[in-house]
């Protein structure tokens, strides 16, 4: 009998950050202290990033949907090297955009550890699915016959271990921007010029009012003058 309040190896292990922590890795980080031990089957540093198959996952089903970015384990498939330019969904595909970009260590070495992929998810069928703001980052440590973090799992006793095909994945959403309506500010600026020439009229008949009332006094001005000092 099931002992009450145990785990089941197939629960979801919900991850769980203290108040005021925000998990926010490099891309250095990322492969060396998280999908390293995670294909190695060491221990990780922390259980903040859940394993799931994102195979049965659209992006915007995915848990911690409104969290921004969201970081997984993801096990690629046995036929992932015949085709490496997608990874199929329930309603679309998230395809590969650009060229692999090598992760580098920080030190002065410059060494080749893992491998950035950048997908965008597709709705619809391959190959006419439409384009979507979901984008992924994919990292992979390097394969075992190129210069990378794997090769020295034959030469350390902690990499005996046969090593399995782990993905890490960043998942977001990128907000696109809205540009401004360019016909309803120029209509908001013609009206603003018009109200501005409309009212031009009124003050030159004002002013024109007041340059007649300063003539009107200096004659009256003057007259009195004249009246004052009669010729003699």
């Amino acid at each position: 009998m099931e002992r009450q309040g145990a785990v089941r190896s197939n629960e979801k292990i919900k991850t769980r950050l203290p108040p005021g922590f925000r998990f926010d890795p490099t891309d250095q980080e990322l492969l060396l202290y998280y999908l390293k031990p995670k294909v190695f089957s060491l221990p990780l540093p922390a259980s903040v990033i859940p394993e799931i198959s994102l195979k049965k996952y659209d992006p915007w089903d995915l848990p911690g949907v409104g969290q921004g970015e969201r970081y997984f384990f993801n096990m690629l498939e046995a036929n992932y090297r015949r085709n490496k330019m997608y990874r199929l969904t329930s309603s679309g595909y998230w395809k590969v955009t650009g060229k692999d970009r090598p992760v580098t260590t920080n030190s002065q070495s410059n060494r080749p550890i893992g491998i950035k992929r950048i997908l965008t998810f597709y709705i619809g069928k391959l190959p006419c699915g439409s384009q979507t703001n979901w984008i992924m980052h994919e990292y992979c440590l390097m394969d075992s016959n190129t210069v990378g973090v794997c090769q020295t799992r034959n030469t350390t006793n902690d990499f005996n271990s046969k090593p399995k095909n782990w993905v890490v994945c960043r998942i977001f959403e990128k907000k696109k921007y809205k540009y401004p309506n360019m016909k309803t500010i120029r209509s908001s600026s013609c009206d603003r010029v018009l109200r501005q020439q409309s009212s031009l009229p009124s003050f030159q008949s004002d002013l024109a009012s007041s340059s007649s009332c300063i003539t009107s006094s200096d004659e009256v001005e003057q007259n009195s003058t004249c009246t004052s000092n009669p010729t003699k």
